[in-house]
């Protein structure tokens, strides 16, 4: 029976198993431990507790000597297309989509791009809650891969889209394309 992952990654309120900080460097670990490759993309979405997150998983990650790219605030759709992209072993996002502010998620995607399936997350529960030591004292790097989202936005414009003379109102509150997006049809015209 899975303890760690629901429908769609894992999502609770930060703070609160299986979001608190023991578990999520011990996830970190146990992630590193069954992909056991050497790259891994992060992005994450505007929540408060994103940042701790980020780093609580990057500490896991190093642990094991997987090097972390990370790309800041940016959406789901730019992580799982960038991780294929940039021939990543895989990519972890860190958003709760339209879950509460307080709540929080983490979902992976193989190198493919595509979340992990049912069978892999089994697989990652199955080493977290294994009582085999995780770390194996190696250190990865950690790299500020930010200025890689312009490969997704410069993929969107070049779909074809001409937007010249239409009125198109944008909500990006508290979005983690807030940036991106303003960008993306101001360029489109």
């Amino acid at each position: 029976m899975r303890k760690l992952f629901g429908t769609d990654g894992i999502r609770t309120e930060f703070g609160q198993y299986p979001l608190d900080s023991e578990t999520i460097l011990k996830l970190g670990q146990s992630i590193g431990n069954y992909l056991g490759k050497g790259k891994c993309l992060i992005g994450r979405d505007t929540r408060e507790s994103g940042p701790e997150i980020q780093k609580l998983l990057v500490d896991g990650l190093n642990k094991l000597g997987i090097d972390v790219y990370l790309l800041g605030v940016t959406s789901t759709p730019v992580v799982s297309f960038l991780t294929k992209k940039l021939g990543m072993d895989f990519g972890i996002v860190i958003s709760a989509s339209h879950n509460p502010s307080q709540d929080n998620g983490i979902k992976i995607f193989n190198q493919e791009g595509f979340k992990l399936t049912d069978f892999q997350e089994e697989e990652i529960e199955k080493i977290f809650f294994s009582e085999e030591k995780l770390v194996h004292n190696e250190k990865g790097l950690v790299v500020d891969y930010r200025h890689q989202v312009d490969l997704y936005t410069n993929f969107l414009k070049n779909q074809g889209n001409d937007l010249t003379g239409l009125k198109i109102v944008l909500d990006c509150a508290h979005g983690a394309a807030f940036e991106l997006a303003p960008k993306i049809f101001s360029d489109l015209g």
